[in-house]
């Protein structure tokens, strides 16, 4: 392959192939360079090689050769010159083209070199960024696993801690079953008690407006209550009478009825002041016994000395 001569400016480095300015210094530029340089025409009464900065003071220094010349032209340019002109003239001219060949693989080493520089330090990137990323991916596949292993304690925390919370809410639910149990038989004999307690109270009541009515207010009928059974009847009494009725509507599974419409009617007329047959007294009175021992019975108190009246 024949090597091409290139303008030794380091900025254009364009081939030469017709026309170019040679210097006595051995450097060659093409016309383009040679004219901004001035070498063609000088800026001042001297001229300097751009390559080498050598002084050119001759006219000839620095002429125009013609690189790829004609027939004509190579059997004219050096005829009429003696044997030892014309091998003068070929040995410098080869020695123009063994320096600049010799130019040429100097640059050219210098740019492999600086190749081979520019990849061993691209290569040694990138080792360095193959490594920081095999340790990136070691690293986020430790994180991987220890966030699985993670996610594995917390199921087994999370079964351990629901089963610990199913253990507490059933013993939380039989001690609350406990507790409403207890309270249950705790608050029953004293419901049984006051319901017991009431009836005795209008029983003796109902005896004493009884001996009253006798005593010379017309056979067959009473008179109102005494002070102290209409203020126990208003107060404590009622209270418990009123309970004892709810609790029948809400239970009406004991099979006592409905006992409001009677109870009210009958207890209405003794609240209000109002005379009552002597017989509805005896009525009433086994009407009251008779609820004590229902709501009694229906809770599992029932005293062995109560019994239902017919």
């Amino acid at each position: 392959m024949e090597f091409s001569l290139r303008c030794n400016v380091q900025t254009c480095r364009a081939e030469l192939n017709e026309q170019a300015i040679v210097t006595t210094c051995s450097h060659i530029f093409c016309i383009a360079c040679a004219n901004d340089l001035g070498l063609t025409q000088p800026f001042n009464a001297t001229r300097d090689c751009p390559a080498c900065h050598a002084h050119l003071l001759n006219p000839d220094d620095a002429v125009v050769s013609k690189l790829n010349p004609t027939q004509d032209y190579k059997t004219s340019i050096l005829s009429g010159l003696s044997p030892f002109i014309i091998m003068e003239c070929a040995g410098r001219g080869l020695q123009f083209y063994c320096y600049q060949t010799t130019q040429e693989i100097f640059y050219q080493e210098h740019q492999v070199r600086n190749l081979n520089e520019q990849c061993l330090n691209a290569e040694s990137h990138l080792e360095n960024v193959i490594h920081d990323a095999n340790a990136e991916v070691a690293r986020l596949k430790g994180k991987v696993k220890a966030a699985g292993d993670q996610i594995t304690y917390l199921k087994a925390k999370y079964a351990e801690v629901h089963d610990q919370l199913a253990a507490k809410t059933k013993q939380y639910n039989q001690t609350n079953k406990c507790y409403m149990n207890l309270k249950s038989k705790t608050m029953q004999p004293h419901v049984a008690k006051a319901a017991s307690h009431n009836a005795d109270e209008i029983l003796r009541s109902g005896r004493q407006t009884q001996h009253y009515g006798d005593g010379g207010h017309g056979s067959g009928m009473i008179n109102p209550a005494p002070a102290h059974f209409q203020r126990d009847m208003t107060g404590k009494g009622q209270s418990h009478l009123r309970r004892q009725s709810g609790e029948d509507d809400r239970n009406p599974s004991y099979g006592y009825g409905t006992p409001n419409a009677y109870n009210m009617s009958s207890m209405g007329r003794v609240l209000s002041g109002r005379q009552l047959p002597v017989s509805k007294i005896s009525i009433l009175t086994d009407y009251l016994r008779y609820r004590a021992f229902g709501y009694a019975f229906a809770q599992g108190t029932a005293p062995s000395q109560s019994r239902p009246c017919t």
